[in-house]
């Protein structure tokens, strides 16, 4: 086991995690706070102060998040049991979230991060809408409709007593959803799991995830009126060497190969302006 050097503090592991973060998350620097001494600070020096300004946000970070998720338990406990938590609870919710909102905005993650945690989103998406559509399967055979059975199950995923309470409303359809409560029960045990690995309530989890979509819907017809906006200054140059080799069409095609990887690795955050 490693020790410690001697006179020295052991390593915390957010000391650790942060030096294995240094390739892919670095804190935020905005260009106003660059001045003339920085440049000549050494590799080593400027690498050990990232380190601590690390250390330093994922420690805050860490105490958020152990507030955070007690809370984020009680409130999907409170769902499963059809309570209500005291407003002052909900608003320490708010709070913490929005100090760990704060606090995430003080680093940047690597793209290669991001698609991993957007995965992470999706796959427990997709979870999700395999056991909803099999609950929804299970209501139809009793000859209830979708809309119907939406209208009852959409804010009530966690609840206990959903069954029962569904049970007693009007119609034969809604009389024999009870004779499947087995093959419900579990579907809807799966549906609580993955709400307690969101650590989110499944209404707020598909906001989440709707959310994301929308940014990544976003992003990717802003990436393709770059490139088509780019197009023309391609062409332009390509044009100036029409009568050289390698033909019009490959200088063309290579032109677009590189403009497309310049608008991958554009950086709008550090204030670069694509041209």
């Amino acid at each position: 086991m490693a020790t410690p050097p001697a006179g020295g503090k052991p390593a915390s592991k957010y000391e650790s995690a942060a030096k294995i973060a240094a390739g892919e998350i670095e804190s935020e620097r905005g260009a106003a706070e660059a001045t003339d001494d920085e440049s000549s600070i050494s590799p080593a020096a400027r690498e050990a102060e990232l380190t601590l300004d690390i250390v330093g946000t994922f420690d805050a970070m860490a105490q958020v998040q152990r507030k955070l998720h007690k809370l984020q338990h009680q409130r999907i406990t409170a769902l499963s049991e059809c309570e209500v938590l005291p407003w002052t609870t909900e608003r320490c919710y708010d709070k913490l979230r929005l100090e760990s909102i704060e606090l995430l905005k003080r680093v940047r993650l690597s793209s290669t991060r991001i698609e991993h945690l957007v995965e992470q989103l999706y796959e427990l998406n997709r979870r999700l809408v395999i056991e909803e559509g099999r609950l929804l399967r299970l209501a139809e055979t009793v000859g209830l409709r979708r809309r119907e059975f939406l209208e009852h199950y959409m804010g009530n995923e966690l609840a206990a007593d959903w069954l029962e309470r569904v049970g007693v409303l009007p119609g034969r359809g809604w009389a024999c959803l009870p004779d499947k409560a087995p093959e419900i029960a579990k579907h809807r045990t799966a549906i609580a799991q993955i709400a307690a690995e969101a650590k989110l309530p499944i209404a707020e989890f598909r906001r989440v995830v709707q959310t994301v979509q929308r940014g990544e819907r976003e992003a990717s017809r802003a990436k393709k009126e770059m490139v088509e906006a780019n197009l023309r200054l391609v062409i332009a140059i390509a044009k100036k060497y029409a009568n050289r080799s390698p033909q019009f069409l490959d200088l063309i095609q290579e032109g677009n190969i590189g403009l497309m990887k310049a608008v991958d690795k554009f950086e709008y955050r550090r204030g670069y302006k694509f041209s």
